[in-house]
């Protein structure tokens, strides 16, 4: 009975030792789980801090376009003398406003700067006196309406067959595009038939004619068209790399108005037209803007190259 009594107590002993060894193994692994349970909420939480940041950059670049078009609409209401006055008091406005968001920026830690890469200048041209030939503000028939010019959007024209010189004859007004190649329209009178004749050479060499019965002739050079008839070629600009330099030559055989609405990389205000009234005229905005804006914190950077309208 005595040996039987001690196989039992070793057996208590061995069980007690397997229970033993089974909670230290329960312990190690609450232990690892919980490390890894631990890792995964330190990387979401890192992972929801980079998102937060990414938001923030996300919503100062949409705040920077948004004041930048305010800034364009500001000085196209209020320095819109030339394009001079405008791209200094745009740029002027950009660098203080610039530099208080960099101020506020860094103290919370964040940097932001703004830059303006280029200017895409509009110019409204209107010739509305009938009675005057096309030359420039100062009375030269030779001179140029826009460099630089990007788009024509707008271009309509009406010329009177008096001022015009005999189809076949020197000097005849002309309209030219030109950028290496030159796209040119000269416009003459036909005294047999009495038409207006419309002579286009495009950037390619090609040459088409086009005649109209006077004593006036309705063009829309960017439609093309002559008193609502197409004319091949008669579009400003064909086969001409932009941006091109668009200029009128012998503009005092010529009479009538027009009006055009261009897009520049260029400056025009350089005394070509009338300040404010008189035929021509010009009438000067910003149309739009590239800026490069930047937003930096320890968890990002963000640079965007946008493109910057008065109503955006």
């Amino acid at each position: 009975m005595i040996p039987r009594r001690c196989r039992d107590g070793a057996e208590r002993n061995d069980r007690g030792q397997l229970l033993v060894l089974a909670a230290l193994l329960l312990a190690v692994l609450f232990v690892g789980l919980a490390m890894i349970v631990n890792a995964a909420i330190y990387t979401e939480s890192l992972a929801v801090q980079k998102d937060d940041s990414t938001q923030d950059a996300i919503q100062a670049n949409q705040h920077a376009v948004e004041t930048i078009g305010e800034h364009i609409a500001y000085v196209n209401r209020n320095h819109n003398a030339s394009h001079r006055t405008l791209g200094e008091n745009f740029t002027t406005n950009v660098g203080e406003w610039n530099q208080a968001v960099v101020a506020g920026k860094t103290k919370r830690g964040a940097y932001s700067s703004l830059s303006v890469n280029s200017i895409l200048n509009r110019t409204e041209v209107v010739h509305e006196n009938e009675s005057h030939r096309f030359a420039n503000a100062t009375g030269a028939g030779n001179w140029t309406l826009a460099g630089g010019v990007e788009t024509v959007s707008t271009y309509r024209m009406e010329v009177h067959d008096d001022a015009l010189v005999e189809t076949g004859g020197s000097q005849p007004f002309r309209i030219r595009a030109q950028n290496g190649t030159s796209w040119e329209l000269a416009v003459t009178k036909d005294s047999g038939t009495g038409e207006i004749v419309l002579t286009v050479t495009d950037g390619d060499g090609n040459v088409a004619t086009c005649r109209t019965s006077g004593p006036t002739a309705q063009l829309d050079l960017v439609a093309g068209t002559v008193d609502g008839a197409d004319c091949p070629g008669l579009e400003v600009g064909t086969g001409v790399a932009q941006p091109y330099t668009l200029a009128y030559e012998n503009g005092t055989n010529g009479r009538g108005d027009y009006d055009l609405t261009v897009l520049t990389s260029a400056r025009v205000d350089d005394g070509q037209y009338h300040a404010e009234t008189g035929s021509p005229r010009a009438t000067y905005a910003i149309d739009s803007a590239i800026v490069v804006h930047t937003y930096q914190t320890d968890d990002v950077v963000y640079t965007a190259t946008v493109v910057v309208s008065p109503d955006a």
